[in-house]
């Protein structure tokens, strides 16, 4: 009976200090994740059994080349410019290739300057269009960077640039670039649905240009066949860009201030689900009911358009 009195005390004797022990190894590794948050470290807790050594100096050392490198393994920029337009700056960093869209004259710089920190060199510049109401510094950009400008193969241009056709895929590092024709604002307009292929295969983001804006959608009557034009748009919108996932964040070519839509948000992005249940051009389902509503409210034309279309077709 003593014996059996002794070896039950033990055995509670052992359970407190296994409990001790327990504590005391929480504690430690509680205090080591909290030290790593604070110097922002990489914590690893293979020396305490939860991962193998291999694993943690791995994922510490692939972290460290992260920092070393400075540079994300891809990248977006937005640029607001002067009269509600809107370019953009994307790439892989990784790969130092990028891609300009939307550049206006002037900007060139700008854009030479974000790549450089972004340790980039633009391989396209994208015009989504003609445009009609700015200078577009997308040839003057490419030259500098020696990089392919391109354009629709139905833009009307008397210069030579990289055509492009709908559902053409510019790869660019680790970042996809597929080409979404999209007539309605113009003949050669497009839109560009961009994939981060390092995160996965669903789309990242897809830019507009003037075919979709935040609470609008691009006029019809610069070509003067509204009619014609806004009908091509209704297609392009219901039954090209309104089929991609509600989620699909989207940027434009413009936001508020910009004479190339009425109606425009001030805010310079949206989800496609978003503007589904918002924007009120969208919420028409009838094709000739859309075309009459959208002919009915155009804003007035850009100051000076003829002669800014010569200029951006011009050889």
């Amino acid at each position: 009976m003593k014996l059996t009195n002794l070896a039950a005390t033990g055995g509670i004797l052992a359970a407190l200090l296994h409990v001790g022990y327990v504590r005391q190894w929480f504690g430690q590794a509680a205090r080591r994740c909290c030290n790593s948050l604070k110097t922002g470290r990489i914590f690893r807790f293979y020396g305490m059994g939860w991962l193998p050594p291999g694993f943690g100096a791995n994922f510490a050392s692939k972290s460290t080349e992260y920092k070393r490198n400075g540079v994300r393994s891809v990248f977006f920029k937005q640029k607001a410019c002067k009269d509600g337009i809107l370019s953009y700056l994307f790439g892989c960093g990784g790969m130092g290739k990028a891609v300009a869209v939307d550049v206006v004259a002037g900007d060139e710089e700008w854009f030479v300057e974000a790549a450089d920190k972004a340790k980039s060199a633009i391989t396209h510049v994208i015009d989504t269009h003609i445009h009609a109401d700015h200078y577009s510094g997308g040839r003057k950009l490419a030259q500098l960077m020696n990089a392919r400008y391109c354009l629709h193969q139905g833009a009307r241009i008397n210069f030579p640039c990289l055509q492009l056709y709908d559902n053409d895929v510019i790869e660019v590092g680790n970042v996809r670039v597929e080409v979404l024709h999209t007539p309605g604002h113009t003949r050669d307009s497009v839109c560009l649905l961009v994939t981060d292929k390092r995160r996965g295969p669903e789309p990242w983001f897809l830019l507009t240009g003037d075919t979709l804006f935040v609470g609008g959608v691009g006029r019809p009557d610069l070509t003067r066949e509204e009619d014609k034009m806004a009908g091509e748009l209704f297609d392009s919108l219901h039954y090209k860009l309104l089929t991609l996932p509600d989620y699909l964040e989207f940027f434009p070519g413009h936001q508020a201030g910009s004479v190339c839509g009425s109606g425009l948000s001030g805010k310079p992005s949206s989800t496609l689900g978003f503007e589904k249940r918002n924007n009120p051009l969208l919420a028409i389902k009838d094709r000739e009911q859309f075309i009459r509503r959208l002919t009915s409210n155009l804003p007035p034309r850009p100051a000076e358009m003829d002669q800014i279309v010569l200029v951006n077709t011009a050889a």
